[in-house]
């Protein structure tokens, strides 16, 4: 199967969630799944989307792991006929450029294929054109829709009056289908793109039946005529001007500030948007009333067989472009899946293969920590003042805390939190891992490493555990998943009973249910309003 196009994301949901092993085709299908379940998507305004690649871990000329980044190395990547949707092409880039000859950023547009259980066996396998040929049905038969919808201005107003929604009609042919994205309060006529869907034509070559979604181009909206900081002014907002709105009352999202009566909840942060501060404490913010084409969504698949229908659904989501394409964040969306899949817990290893894949785990944390550490302004976000330009910084942790009297007072010393310093540090833990024997990878290293309970303990101390001077969703201290410290603790040959240590971060289990009182959600259909 050619391979889809490169997201880290979609990778690593895509390896938890298959089991990709080859069976016999049966004649009787139990079920269809598209996956991956999740594709991210990155915006770029360029039309030519971006090559596949792959991640390598450095090795030096001995083929030995090293501290260095990761190489990036081109893979097998699908051109499609922009005529007729089939795949023109599959070739291997002899380079990777993430922007065109014209300087545009190239969007990542990923493929989401159809996947088919058949009767006899337990294994999903891609679903193909000749399978669709035995069961008497041709390509035509797969039918597609697609939903999405940027509900950031909602969030904060909301109003569902702000919720930009875009849906296609049900379809089977391969032409390309836009996303329009509509809100009741965009001026009369106003629209924006969220992206498109194409079904690609199946081929004797590619048979595989899969559709792209390609983003939006990461535009800025907003309310106001020749604005030049937006590419149209789409919005009915109170500052609009000379613009009838059809009896409508306007938008509030160019009046939204934080702490508005009425509206929601703040996010944490609360101020990411664009605006500029109000009052006099400085903790509000009056939105300037723009917005983007980002967006999420839901494609829908379904297919008849022998008078029964079978449907399947997978995510998708536009995103920024990675400007750190060879870099991993030391915690993601994809280790919170890991431990919702398998557990908190990681059983002790019994055999070599066990420690060598526990060690690979630790060292890949452990990378990860070092790629974090090594995009940030240590000192700024230390919370030394002042750092060069930077006089006074509240978006950093010091700031973060300052409802516990911390504010501007630095987490290390100013020795501890250069950068060389900082990424130096990292670096001697990682090449100790990469050296160590399997059991120690992580020697006395667990005792660095902050825990669940610990994300609003400010003392010194606490605040200088791992990983330190970063954020968790909760305005607090990060930690890493209860699961990626059991890793690192079974690494640890200095910690003394590491089962019971482990046992005791995890969280206490609840009493089993009834099944009797268990009510399990359908798996293939997604929600009925978007």
């Amino acid at each position: 199967m050619p391979a889809l196009p490169f997201n880290v994301e979609v990778a690593a949901i895509f390896f938890i969630f298959t089991n990709c092993g080859v069976t016999d085709m049966a004649k009787v299908i139990q079920q269809i799944r598209i996956l991956p379940p999740i594709a991210i998507a990155r915006f770029g305004s360029s039309p030519t989307p971006m090559e596949n690649y792959d991640l390598q871990l450095p090795r030096d000329d001995n083929g030995k792991l090293t501290t260095d980044f990761r190489e990036i190395l081109p893979a097998q990547t699908l051109v499609i006929d922009p005529d007729d949707g089939s795949v023109a092409e599959a070739f291997i880039p002899s380079e990777i450029r993430f922007r065109d000859e014209g300087g545009r950023i190239k969007p990542v547009s990923p493929f989401l294929e159809l996947w088919v259980q058949f009767e006899g066996s337990d294994d999903l396998i891609p679903l193909t054109v000749d399978h669709l040929t035995e069961l008497g049905l041709t390509p035509a038969a797969v039918l597609w829709r697609a939903r999405a919808a940027n509900r950031k201005p909602f969030r904060r107003t909301g109003d569902p009056r702000d919720i930009v929604a875009a849906t296609t009609d049900t379809f089977s042919d391969h032409s390309v289908h836009s996303l329009v994205g509509l809100a009741p309060n965009f001026k009369p006529g106003k629209s924006i793109t969220l992206g498109s869907v194409q079904y690609i034509r199946p081929t004797k070559e590619f048979p595989e039946i899969r559709v792209r979604y390609t983003p939006g181009k990461g535009l800025v909206f907003g309310p106001h005529t020749d604005d030049p900081l937006t590419s149209d002014d789409v919005y009915a907002g109170q500052t609009s001007d000379g613009v009838s709105f059809g009896g409508l009352p306007q938008g509030q999202w160019d009046r939204y500030y934080i702490g508005n009566p009425g509206a929601p909840p703040v996010t944490a942060p609360g101020d990411i948007f664009q605006g500029v501060d109000i009052g006099t404490t400085g903790d509000s913010k009056l939105s300037s009333g723009y917005f983007d084409d980002t967006c999420d969504g839901i494609i829908e698949v379904s297919l008849e067989v022998g008078g029964k229908t079978f449907e399947a659904y997978g995510r998708i989501a536009s995103a920024v472009p990675d400007f750190a394409p060879d870099s991993l964040p030391v915690r993601s969306i994809i280790d919170d899946i890991e431990q919702m899949v398998f557990g908190p817990d990681v059983a002790p290893p019994n055999n070599d293969a066990d420690r060598a894949a526990i060690k690979a785990d630790v060292e890949d944390i452990i990378r990860r920590a070092l790629d974090t550490v090594r995009h940030i302004n240590t000192m700024v976000m230390n919370g030394d003042e002042p750092v060069a330009d930077v006089q006074r910084n509240r978006n950093n942790m010091p700031g973060q805390e300052s409802d516990y009297g911390r504010t501007f007072e630095a987490i290390f010393s100013s020795a501890l939190a250069e950068y060389l310093t900082a990424i130096g540090i990292h670096k001697n833990l990682l090449q100790h891992a990469v050296d160590s024997e399997l059991k120690n990878a992580f020697d006395g290293g667990l005792a660095h490493v902050r825990q669940p309970d610990e994300v609003a303990d400010l003392t010194n101390a606490a605040r200088h555990k791992m990983p330190a001077m970063m954020r968790g969703n909760e305005g607090s201290e990060l930690v890493l998943t209860r699961r990626q410290i059991a890793k690192l603790a079974l690494a640890d040959s200095q910690q003394v009973h590491v089962a019971a240590a482990v046992a005791a971060a995890a969280p206490k289990k609840p009493a089993p249910l009834s099944p009797a009182r268990v009510h399990r959600p359908s798996r293939t259909r997604p929600p009925s309003t978007y």
